[in-house]
């Protein structure tokens, strides 16, 4: 090999190891900066044993001091899903900031801004990414396991008319153009086509007027989308906010 060539080389790898330790780098800032989020974030989450009007008082507290477009709490038992929501003006914004409106690569878990407040709608959706560190929604793919899903039958999601239980009846890795991105779409027609094509599945229990749908990247394929699916119970007032309704994240 002449020297010309092996210098040529030597330049492509050294430039090579340069740009992976400068992503390396950066991705070790950007995962300590959640990190630092998150934990900020954990002071506002209403804490275990709030009744009624302390849940009220510490989503008023969150609006004042943070952001006027936190909406309320979602947590997913056994996993590291623990995070406010918000909703803004667009499907957009939230994408790329953090709670604090500042921007981020993680951004927010935010409702779909088409969507009615206080999951009244048909077909509530939230959206977040899915961060290779663990962040946000990636834990959404546990459910990709059958024991997983049949011992997690639930989340919770905490707001200002008090404790919402999501009855979660299925999983699933879509495109992104289905009909579960339709915020309009009937609870039955939704159902109906869960079933043919989830990964795990049960049927819900009772009627189901509305839906709860949580939607995060996924690599499977392109455009491949995680969805969790569930039909909120109705919102449980003039109640403790104890650990049959909210526990601690345990990954």
């Amino acid at each position: 090999m002449k020297k010309s060539a092996r210098v040529a080389l030597i330049i492509i790898f050294a430039v090579g190891l340069i740009i992976s330790g400068y992503q390396l780098q950066k991705d070790f800032r950007e995962t300590a900066k959640e990190a630092l989020v998150k934990n900020a974030l954990l002071v506002y989450r209403p804490p275990q044993d709030s009744g009624e009007e302390e849940i009220r008082q510490s989503f008023l507290t969150v609006r004042e001091e943070i952001n006027d477009d936190i909406i309320g709490w979602l947590s997913i038992f056994d996993t590291r899903i623990d995070y406010p929501l918000v909703k803004g003006t667009d499907n957009d914004y939230y994408l790329s900031h953090d709670i604090y409106r500042n921007k981020s690569a993680s951004g927010s878990l935010f409702v779909d801004y088409r969507c009615p407040d206080g999951f009244a709608g048909t077909n509530t959706i939230i959206y977040g990414h899915n961060m290779r560190n663990g962040n946000m929604l990636y834990d959404l793919r546990k459910f990709t396991n059958a024991d997983f899903f049949n011992r997690n039958l639930s989340f919770t999601i905490i707001d200002d008319d008090g404790i919402h239980v999501m009855d979660i009846f299925a999983f699933m890795v879509i495109p992104d153009d289905e009909i579960i991105y339709n915020p309009l779409a009937e609870p039955e027609t939704i159902i109906a086509w869960a079933k043919e094509n989830a990964v795990n599945y049960r049927d819900p229990a009772g009627e189901a007027a509305r839906l709860v749908t949580i939607s995060t990247c996924a690599y499977d394929y392109e455009d491949a989308r995680m969805v969790l699916l569930a039909i909120p119970q109705a919102a449980l007032t003039n109640t403790s906010l104890t650990s049959q309704y909210y526990a601690p994240q345990n990954p």
